[in-house]
């Protein structure tokens, strides 16, 4: 027995290369994380090394699980596509915008059990409960954490404010609007309209809200919103959902929300003439200033926060504010449309539980903190931003940082970006009619709003190439 004990004992010893008797061990390859980089920042020339250096931060500490960021310049989604059909899938994208994962929610691996299972080491607590919802799918299904925000927040020339003598708006969401005879008013997009009118002025110095205002020779608008995507602007009105029911099949552009934001802009533009029309728009773009608010020729602007990059160039005093509420909510519901980016898992990763470990690193504090230094964003986590507001301090000395984070509890939920069927065509149809409605002065906006929807509910249904945008629809 002792004999046939040895004999088996030595057997394995060699079989598992044990001891003197087997042979010398060889270290198993490490597995490799593929990162593919190219549906939204950290494309640019300069952000492959500064990528890579985040990589070696990994590399170093995890021997046995190496990572890389594999930057895409040109075709990103059929890039993407090809490479999730080949034999070495990528097994995390990003950054990604919520557009893109909205439009493709096949591709993303659900993240919920991963999620449970570790959402002590997560620390959720540390992201504005708003910001968890942005990557939930229907379902239930969650793709992603949000490494960035980009919070919607009003733009003002503080410059033309004072000009014009109107008190500023309130820099505290949902607190009331001082109005220039004293009155507390509700902030809402009303109330704003109003002091767009008061703030833009003509080449005499007459206000749109003054007699002897001549609107064919204005030298200053109140508001603007040029290249805002439709469904971002009308977020801010506090839609329903974002263009289609709950069923995913029926087409929602004919609700109340996008009834009023477009009939206040056409009267906007026409009838107040507080925002630019195509011409307006012409005389504005041919100062080429860093962005149209930053020729001083625009009093307010709603958009969201990464407009920062594109205000070196102003010359006046400016800052930001709290964006207005939806019309007649008495200034409390307030919508703030957001953009926001986020690292997802591809359902093709053949190492899932090792792209899980990379990343949760990828959203800690330490390490979005330097992501977002560069893809100049806003870190989602909280106790990630201390370097984000300083870099903000040092270039924008005088900007209130406090508004912009202010904002986060107010981000637009579903999102302005989410999926709509036959998206493509979809979108196209609607940002035509968007476009009408700022070029007719005599247009039917709801006639016109109800045409386009029953077109999108044909392209919903795969009626496409669908029938041509509705024509102008004069009111009689």
């Amino acid at each position: 027995m002792r004999k046939a004990f040895r004999i088996a004992l030595l057997a394995a010893l060699v079989l598992t290369g044990v001891g003197s008797l087997g042979p010398t061990s060889v270290q198993a390859a490490p597995a490799k994380i593929r990162i593919f980089v190219g549906l939204g920042a950290g494309t640019q020339p300069e952000d492959k090394a500064k990528q890579d250096a985040v990589a070696k931060l990994w590399n170093d500490a995890n021997a046995d699980l190496q990572i890389s960021f594999e930057v895409v310049t040109s075709d990103a989604q059929t890039q993407l596509k090809k490479q999730l059909l080949s034999i070495d899938p990528p097994d995390l994208v990003g950054p990604v915008g919520i557009g893109d994962i909205y439009a493709a929610p096949q591709l993303w691996a659900d993240l919920t059990p991963y999620l449970r299972k570790d959402q002590v080491e997560l620390n959720l607590q540390d992201y504005d409960d708003a910001t968890l919802q942005l990557f939930q799918l229907a379902g239930g299904k969650v793709v992603a954490l949000p490494l960035d925000t980009y919070p919607s927040v009003l733009f003002v020339n503080e410059d033309r404010f004072r000009a014009a003598e109107v008190p500023l708006p309130p820099k505290e969401w949902s607190a009331p609007y001082k109005d220039r005879n004293g009155r507390l008013v509700a902030w809402d997009w009303d109330e704003l309209a109003k002091v767009a009118q008061e703030v833009t002025s003509d080449t005499s110095g007459k206000y749109a809200d003054e007699a002897g205002f001549d609107p064919n020779s204005i030298a200053a608008y109140g508001f603007g919103s040029q290249g805002i995507d439709v469904r971002n602007f009308v977020s801010a009105w506090g839609p329903t959902d974002a263009g289609v029911g709950p069923d995913n099949k029926t087409a929602t552009f004919n609700q109340t929300a996008y009834l009023k934001a477009f009939t206040w802009l056409n009267t906007g533009i026409f009838q107040q003439h507080f925002a630019p029309d195509p011409a307006g728009w012409q005389t504005i773009n041919a100062l080429n200033a860093t962005s149209p608010f930053a020729t001083g020729k625009i009093g307010l602007w709603y958009g969201q926060s990464q407009m920062l990059c594109c205000l070196q160039g102003a010359t006046f005093k400016w800052n930001v504010y709290a964006g207005p509420a939806v019309p007649a909510t008495d200034g409390k519901k307030i919508s703030a449309p957001f953009h926001a980016d986020a690292f997802t898992m591809t359902t093709q990763s053949r190492n899932q539980i090792g792209a899980w470990r990379v990343l949760k690193w990828l959203n800690s504090a330490e390490i979005a903190q330097q992501l977002c230094g560069i893809y100049a964003c806003i870190p989602a986590r909280k106790t990630a931003r201390s370097e984000w507001k300083k870099t903000m301090s040092t270039e924008y000395p005088n900007l209130d940082i406090k508004v912009i984070e202010a904002a986060m509890p107010f981000l637009d939920y579903p999102n302005h970006e989410g999926a709509l069927p036959n998206q493509s065509q979809a979108l196209d149809t609607l940002q035509a009619y968007f476009q009408l409605i700022q070029r007719d002065p005599k247009i039917d906006v709801a006639k016109g709003l109800d045409a386009t929807n029953r077109v999108i509910q044909d392209i919903y249904h795969g009626k496409f190439p669908a029938t041509a945008t509705p024509a102008p629809t004069a009111a009689q």
